[in-house]
């Protein structure tokens, strides 16, 4: 039995193709052109295949980023790229899942690229069904992939001509900028790498925090025991005592051995609120919009937390510093905006300029995001270690911006 359905929008293909990632074994595609998988997605859900996926790939116009087809063939797929001379362009977009007893087809408008799966307009058709000798549509597309995998219409790409068309790509890129003519690849260049963060599953984002770490060296215990370690040693809810003990101060102020999420400490204003004992009033203020923040419950009161971190930037520092304290005390809702090469992303996302990030609305705007994000608004995951990562998830997107 074969059941197909038309997908008028580009929120139900990216859906229903994510699924069919989960669900299904094996995946041949054919795709005009395909993107920079910088973007993240929708390259991320297709890692998990490997040597399962077999792809052919279009170059007409020099419109394939490089570093897809490079993607491809590093984790292991089998790559050809089209070249049959009996057609100007290679333009078809289809993607052919299979497992033991079934299959699912996307015919449509979709290249593999982030515009083609996040951006633009498309349409797509998905026809689902069971593998059997008398699905003369499987029979049929398959004896067309094999056909353009031949030598006949496809090549494998060797280095060499991947150096040879990274080349081509780029002067053609160059040609059309000088040239004021805005062009597909362009448009996908100017993308920021960091979108993904909208759109994100849980286990995107998982595997993106798990990248990060894997990237610069790092583990998750070096967060999670800082978080462990505030959690336990700055119980809610605080009082002006904790500023007392030289300790809490390091904690707080991100001060070694504790300075991952930013050393705020570093910021000479802060360094005194905390230090100074005879300055109750403004560490009475702190404390009481801490404890505050802490009692604002899910789905966040948006004024009540503007009206705190108001109270807080009027003492002097920024949402720099402030956002450190409320990593701590709710890592599973708030981030640190500390680092500059976070807030350099943040502001990259948000297309806001970065000393936006340091007050109150331009750190709930990136808030408003993060929680509107699938990857947070999921379920807590049964395996035990994402379960670990997923309650501490929005403090630990430092994990993947940081460098």
């Amino acid at each position: 039995m074969t059941k197909t359905r038309f997908l008028a929008d580009i929120k139900s293909f990216n859906q229903d193709f994510n699924r069919c990632c989960e669900e299904y074994d094996s995946i041949d595609l054919a795709v005009a052109w395909c993107g920079d998988p910088e973007h993240t997605l929708p390259y991320k859900q297709l890692q998990k295949f490997g040597s399962t996926m077999r792809a052919i790939i279009g170059v007409s116009f020099e419109q394939t980023h490089p570093d897809g087809v490079h993607w491809l063939i590093d984790i292991g797929s089998d790559v050809r790229i089209f070249c049959s001379k009996a057609a100007n362009i290679f333009h078809p977009k289809l993607y052919l899942f299979r497992r033991k007893n079934g299959f699912a087809l996307f015919i449509g408008s979709s290249n593999l690229t982030y515009s083609g799966f996040y951006r633009n307009i498309e349409a797509n058709m998905l026809i689902e069904g069971e593998i059997n000798t008398e699905n003369i549509l499987l029979s049929d597309i398959t004896q067309r992939f094999e056909e353009w995998r031949s030598n006949e219409n496809s090549f494998v790409p060797t280095k060499r001509w991947l150096d040879a068309y990274a080349t081509r790509y780029w002067s053609a890129i160059e040609k059309a900028r000088s040239n004021g003519i805005e062009t597909p690849p362009i448009d996908e260049n100017q993308i920021s790498t960091t979108n993904w963060l909208r759109l994100a599953d849980w286990e995107v984002y998982f595997h993106k925090i798990h990248d990060g770490l894997l990237n610069t060296g790092r583990t998750a215990d070096i967060y999670l025991n800082l978080l462990r370690t505030a959690k336990d040693e700055l119980p809610l809810p605080w009082d002006v005592s904790i500023f007392r003990e030289i300790n809490n101060r390091r904690i707080i102020g991100g001060m070694e051995p504790f300075a991952w999420f930013g050393h705020v400490a570093a910021s000479g204003d802060f360094r005194r609120i905390m230090a100074n004992t005879s300055d109750v009033v403004v560490q009475a203020t702190i404390v009481d919009a801490i404890n505050r923040i802490a009692e604002i419950k899910m789905p966040l009161n948006w004024n009540a937390l503007e009206t705190q971190l108001d109270r807080l930037t009027a003492l002097g520092p920024t949402m720099k510093v402030w956002s450190r304290l409320l990593c701590l005390i709710k890592p599973d809702v708030y981030c640190t905006v500390a680092s500059p090469i976070v807030r350099d992303n943040m502001s990259t996302i948000l297309e806001v300029p970065q000393k936006s990030i340091g007050n109150s609305a331009g750190y709930i705007r990136i808030l408003k995001m993060i929680h509107s994000a699938p990857w947070f608004q999921s379920a807590r995951p049964i395996d035990l270690d994402q379960a670990v990562i997923w309650d501490h998830r929005v403090a630990l997107m430092d994990a993947i911006f940081y460098e």
